[in-house]
């Protein structure tokens, strides 16, 4: 009884976190300028990615930090802020990290086979 109970139990208790790791950011939560709005899926989706696997970033990632680092036109590279002052890190992602290929614009999470 009481592992069917636990059985029962522990999902429950785990729905809140599993929301927490689903896309959480929607475009109305960017400053996108006109280069970052022609990535706009691409960064939408590498956000939500780094809020989901990046421990320290699950709640304190500021979308609003995002910008363009570098990589190239092919493959640009772009950052985020996840906390504050010394505490503070700066997860990079690549449109490749995002898409598998350079040449796609069509993130990862949104491809079917």
């Amino acid at each position: 009884m009481k592992k069917l109970l636990t059985l029962l139990v522990v999902p429950a208790l785990l729905a809140p976190a599993l929301s927490v790791a689903a896309n959480r950011f929607e475009e109305k939560d960017f400053k996108l300028d006109p280069y970052l709005e022609h990535y706009k899926r691409i960064v939408i989706a590498g956000v939500n990615k780094i809020a989901r696997e990046r421990p320290e970033c699950a709640n304190s990632l500021d979308p609003k930090s995002l910008e363009h680092y570098g990589g190239t036109p092919d493959d640009p590279e772009f950052q985020v802020t996840c906390g504050e002052g010394e505490h503070a890190v700066h997860p990079r992602f690549t449109k490749t990290d995002v898409t598998g290929d350079p040449a796609s614009d069509i993130p990862l999470d949104e491809q079917t086979n």
